[in-house]
């Protein structure tokens, strides 16, 4: 029984984190942190919002062309992407890294025509049990001298 309690325990605490990380995401979008930049399509025909800014190591994006039209558009999207992660209806599907350290949050759910992910810590402990078996089998600890 005691194992019981600890696992929903667990599962509380993922979900907390879970959550925290999408109301973090909601505050850098509504800050104008973060700004969208890009749209990742899906097989299913699902899709998911990339977003990145100065913190992420990229520059926020803006209408060079200082079109209000466009700023306003990419504004709403921030806006509406960061209501959709504090109602809960979408979440941080990614972090996503490209080249010169640059990375971006990958944020989808099922408004988004992408399966809604929920945090589940026996699942997260088995990931990374494996994620670190495969890291230490292709890439072998090396001594330094």
């Amino acid at each position: 029984m005691k194992s019981g309690k600890n696992s929903s325990r667990r599962d509380k605490i993922a979900k907390t984190v879970y959550k925290s990380i999408d109301f973090l995401l909601a505050g850098l979008l509504l800050s104008g942190q973060i700004t969208a930049t890009a749209v990742w399509l899906t097989r299913d025909s699902g899709f998911g919002i990339s977003f990145t800014g100065d913190i992420t190591g990229d520059t926020r994006t803006v209408n060079v062309d200082g079109s209000p039209s466009a700023n306003v558009g990419i504004d709403f999207i921030n806006v509406i992407t960061a209501l959709l992660l504090i109602s809960g209806e979408v979440h941080l599907v990614g972090i996503y890294i490209g080249g010169a350290g640059i990375y971006n949050f990958v944020i989808s759910g099922p408004p988004f025509g992408f399966l809604s992910l929920e945090a589940y810590a026996p699942t997260a402990k088995e990931f990374f049990a494996d994620f670190r078996e495969n890291v230490f089998q292709n890439f072998p600890p090396t001594k330094r001298s």
